[in-house]
């Protein structure tokens, strides 16, 4: 009890740290012109193109500071639709009220290909399976540095999701799951997104509920958190989901899913 009292404490003050005046907790609770399913007023739904997303904005784990220093939002997909679409972080952003864009956050350290000499961010990112083993396989895990510190390795996968297709560079976290066999789009700022976190997230905890990146298939569903930089500055923000045919790349829609910022 001890020992555990002093992890959570010694966390507690690198999130204190890492907030760099953040002081305030801040929830999302469901905005002007928000759409909440029956008996569920802290989420928002929305629908377009046959694919369905709810999302609400609390998180009860590991770290319980969280919300000092990031915002989560869990979110769940269902493919009712006829095609299936693409499942990425680059397609899922909160637009705040001041018309700043939060991008979500990266769990794993992933690293990403990189792009021939003279080749525009635009006409790159996509991985064939040739290139699997050689361009995205994880990279060893660093040695902590001396002194407590709250270290997250490779997480448990959980049950697999409803006709889901997992990107291939996460296989090697999602063993056993079915891997997307077509190529697939790369952001090239991924790298960049995931230097950001603040020290020492993500816990081990925010990685076993991180939402996949993969690929939904008709009749598919898939949920988890998505992580974002602190709102507190916010007085709403709108999640913006981009429905994108995963075979094609064309965009299909964008939900628009608004939440107000409580502090």
């Amino acid at each position: 009890m001890t020992s555990s009292f002093a992890c959570r404490s010694v966390l507690a003050a690198a999130l204190f740290l890492a907030a760099e005046g953040c002081t305030s907790t801040t929830a999302l609770r469901p905005g002007a012109g928000a759409v909440s399913p029956p008996g569920q007023p802290a989420t928002v739904y929305a629908e377009a193109e046959g694919v369905r997303v709810w999302a609400f904005g609390d998180w009860d784990g590991d770290p319980m500071g969280l919300a000092e220093v990031m915002t989560p939002v869990h979110v769940a997909f269902e493919n009712q639709g006829t095609r299936s679409v693409r499942v990425s972080y680059r397609d899922c952003q909160l637009v705040g009220s001041s018309g700043f864009r939060y991008s979500a956050l990266p769990p794993f350290p992933v690293t990403a290909p990189q792009p021939p000499l003279g080749t525009a961010d635009d006409d790159f990112g996509r991985v064939v399976l040739a290139d699997y083993h050689r361009a995205v396989a994880p990279r060893p895990a660093p040695r902590p540095p001396p002194g407590p510190m709250h270290v997250h390795p490779p997480p448990r996968p959980p049950p697999p999701p409803v006709r889901f297709y997992i990107a291939p560079p996460y296989y090697p976290w999602y063993p056993g799951w079915v891997v997307w066999p077509h190529p697939w789009v790369w952001d090239v700022h991924y790298s960049t997104l995931y230097s950001t976190w603040p020290q020492p997230l993500p816990t081990r905890e925010m990685i076993e509920h991180a939402l996949p990146e993969g690929v939904l298939q008709p009749g598919g569903r898939i949920s988890g958190f998505l992580y974002f930089q602190h709102v507190g500055r916010e007085a709403a923000v709108t999640l913006e989901v981009k429905v994108v045919d995963a075979e094609s790349g064309k965009q299909l829609a964008v939900l628009q899913l608004p939440f107000a910022v409580v502090h």
